[in-house]
């Protein structure tokens, strides 16, 4: 009987807009908008995963029956979302409309939400009209977010595992989604840090999507230029918030010092003459995993006793060694004094003489 009286009461007065001069009509027989939308039920027609993961898309499902013999314009339709309790932070699904529903007709809504967060979520549907909202709590859903359960498939690794500064070094790892939904995110990278506050970081993905069983690589190359610690680890970066998968793993960086070893040392003669020239070839090998400059190579010369007076064959400088690199010298002097002469090989490093092989090598010179 109210339906009917309703509808008299719409369309006695058509010079109204319809739908406004309902609602007023309406609200002064029968009380407020909510009252008004008793005539609209909902139903669920899509259910949200239940235990989510953070980063995982959420589908909410719901239809809308018109039971009014006229029709009912809603200015907004939405699923909303509340984190945490049914008045915490609002993580609404999405709102459509303004959307008109036929007389006696039903209408189905969808509502999609990538999660950001972790925590207790409660969905439900509800309408907006003429500035007041119905929401439909009855029916609402009570969804759990978890991290998302992403596995090492390959794991974090800093190559060499023994680092000089100045050394580049790889970092690298390959994660697995072991979620059943696709996985968003916004970055996933490879933080390095050194002293726990300088930024070196390694590398950085994103954003993207991870669909369930299938893997992401990280892998990035940084010149660790700094003596001391440093730490590394795997983050995931999504909705503003950084998370740490894994452990934190580090390494000290070690201070570049001269790793040679020398070889040869072979004279044109060992028995020159005075006035005679003479020349000393030789090699070294840089055994570190870097490169090194060096002041100078040479051959240290002592005239008579090994602390004698300076008869140094000739040295030259600077030279840089490669990583590993072995180089060929020569080095040529004049002999202008008779007598016993002592010969090894040296090289100068930021002020300091490494001496190799001491007093290895004795030369008589003769009139």
């Amino acid at each position: 009987m109210d339906t009917g009286a309703t509808a008299a009461l719409y369309w006695y007065t058509p010079h109204f807009n319809g739908n406004q001069n309902f609602y007023n009509i309406f609200t002064n027989w029968f009380g407020p908008t909510t009252s008004l939308l008793s005539g609209v039920s909902v139903a669920i027609t899509q259910q949200p995963d239940l235990t989510p993961a953070r980063g995982e898309t959420v589908t909410y499902g719901f239809s809308l029956t018109n039971s009014f013999t006229v029709p009912v314009t809603l200015d907004g339709i939405g699923a909303v979302g509340r984190l945490g309790a049914l008045n915490g932070a609002n993580r609404d699904l999405g709102w459509q409309g303004p959307v008109t529903l036929q007389p006696n007709t039903t209408q189905s809504f969808t509502f999609t939400r990538t999660l950001q967060d972790t925590g207790t979520m409660y969905i439900w549907p509800a309408a907006l009209y003429h500035g007041a909202y119905a929401q439909y709590n009855n029916w609402g859903s009570t969804i759990v977010i978890h991290g998302p359960n992403l596995s090492f498939s390959q794991p974090l690794t800093a190559s060499p595992t023994t680092v000089y500064a100045g050394q580049d070094v790889t970092f690298s790892a390959v994660l697995t989604n072991n979620e059943s939904h696709a996985i968003s995110y916004d970055a996933i990278g490879i933080p390095v840090r050194f002293y726990g506050s300088y930024s070196y970081d390694a590398v950085w993905i994103g954003p993207g999507v991870i669909q369930p069983g299938a893997q992401v690589t990280l892998s990035g190359v940084r010149t660790i230029d700094k003596p001391g610690p440093f730490t590394y680890w795997v983050s995931d970066y999504y909705g503003g918030a950084y998370t740490t998968l894994g452990s934190v793993s580090g390494f000290n960086s070690l201070q570049v010092s001269p790793n040679f070893s020398v070889s040869g040392l072979n004279f044109s003669t060992t028995s020159p003459v005075e006035g005679q020239s003479l020349s000393a070839a030789f090699t070294v090998t840089n055994n570190l995993p870097v490169g090194i400059d060096v002041g100078a190579v040479g051959i240290v010369g002592r005239l008579g006793t090994f602390s004698g007076p300076n008869r140094d064959l000739n040295w030259q400088g600077p030279v840089h060694f490669n990583a590993g690199e072995t180089k060929s010298f020569t080095e040529t002097g004049t002999i202008t004094e008779t007598g016993t002469h002592y010969y090894w090989i040296g090289i100068l490093y930021q002020g300091a003489y490494t001496q190799y092989n001491n007093w290895g090598s004795t030369i008589v010179v003769s009139h």
